[in-house]
């Protein structure tokens, strides 16, 4: 009979993805997800390039390396060939740039832009405003102090938003009321408020947003 060809090793994957219009085959040996054990609820873990300390992969950025060896941030995970995984934090990404990290990790010299971790922080914030406006169109996204604070009280807030550049008394009162909820139902604090105004207002669709939340739903925990 016809000799059939072995199967790859299970520590292998094979794929096929596209990037800039180019197929490519990749075979994946090195840096294979950290998983828990079967039936178990632990997430995914990679090593970040600088701190050297396993962390889940959404407290994490990919970084790629595109086919003129320039280094590309992959905010969704899914760019193909070989990646390497960075704290998701400005002075992480900065201090990958200034030590050369990603050179050495992957053993290659690389190019990138001086700037890259603020280029990293505003694609992070434009993805978090679209992903914001879509929870909004779901109807997961509640404005104004009074409906807000009403659904704090129906146990009903997963994250709290709140403008950047308005008066703190307001938003004290509200995350002081959900950061109690919060511990007594068992689930952790939310809080963002690195969003201007005007950031909300795009993001939203309407005017003059102060105080926001997102509410237990699927849409919800999507942004999430």
């Amino acid at each position: 009979p016809r000799p059939t060809r072995p199967p790859l090793p299970s520590r292998l994957k094979s794929s096929s993805k596209p990037w800039a219009g180019v197929h490519h085959r990749v075979i994946e040996t090195r840096q294979q997800p950290i998983r828990a054990g079967k039936g178990t609820n632990e997430p995914v873990r990679r090593l970040c390039i600088v701190t050297r300390r396993e962390l889940p992969t959404d407290g994490l950025i990919r970084f790629g390396v595109a086919p003129d060896d320039t280094i590309v941030p992959d905010l969704a995970q899914r760019l193909p060939g070989r990646g390497v995984w960075v704290t998701a934090t400005h002075a992480a990404v900065a201090a990958a740039a200034a030590n050369n990290a990603f050179a050495k990790s992957l053993k290659q010299k690389v190019n990138f832009d001086k700037d890259l971790a603020d280029h990293v922080g505003h694609l992070m914030r434009t993805r978090a405003r679209e992903a914001l406006s879509l929870a909004n169109k779901a109807g997961a996204v509640i404005v104004g102090f009074a409906k807000v604070d009403a659904a704090i009280t129906a146990a009903q807030v997963i994250l709290m938003i709140h403008a950047s550049d308005v008066s703190d008394d307001g938003a004290s009162k509200l995350d002081r009321k959900y950061s109690a909820v919060a511990a007594a139902r068992g689930q952790p604090v939310r809080l963002v408020n690195d969003f201007s105004g005007a950031e909300l207002d795009l993001a939203i669709g309407r005017t003059n947003v102060v105080h926001a939340a997102l509410i237990e739903s699927g849409a919800g925990k999507n942004f999430l």
